[in-house]
């Protein structure tokens, strides 16, 4: 039997040999990622007989979501620490890998996760940004 696929995401091996009395037959199809949602068709073809079967090939999207860009800390006593969370969400259809976490600032310090970090679509991580500032006046981070 023959196979045979309308997309070049779909790879088949062109031949599948039937052993005799068989009722069915099994095969691999590779499929690579799509970049948008598509169709494919694999088509079995033994003799004048053909059977296509559809697929629909979903694209991978991963996205990722920040609860709030800027942390508020308000008045902050000196040597007195305040936290506040920010939660990263994998909100596409596809895994997010967080690499690193970038924090910068006198007094201020980050827990909650073990970078990199994989979030599956759905999932969320919530870091601690903490401020505990040593001197009086005004602090800025990033």
């Amino acid at each position: 039997m023959s196979l045979g696929s309308s997309s070049a995401a779909v790879i088949v091996q062109p031949t599948v040999v039937i052993p005799a009395n068989a009722t069915s037959a099994a095969f691999t199809a590779n499929v690579s990622s799509v970049l948008s949602t598509q169709t494919a068709t694999l088509t079995a073809t033994e003799a004048s007989v053909s059977k296509s079967f559809g697929l629909l090939l979903n694209a991978s999207i991963p996205m990722l979501t920040i609860s709030s860009t800027n942390v508020l800390f308000g008045n902050v006593t000196f040597n007195t620490s305040s936290m506040q969370p920010v939660t990263l969400t994998s909100t596409g259809n596809a895994a997010v890998v967080v690499k690193s976490v970038l924090l910068s600032g006198t007094g201020f310090t980050m827990s909650g996760a073990t970078f990199p970090i994989t979030l599956g679509a759905g999932l969320a991580v919530t870091l601690d940004v903490q401020f505990d500032p040593t001197v009086a006046g005004t602090a800025a981070g990033a």
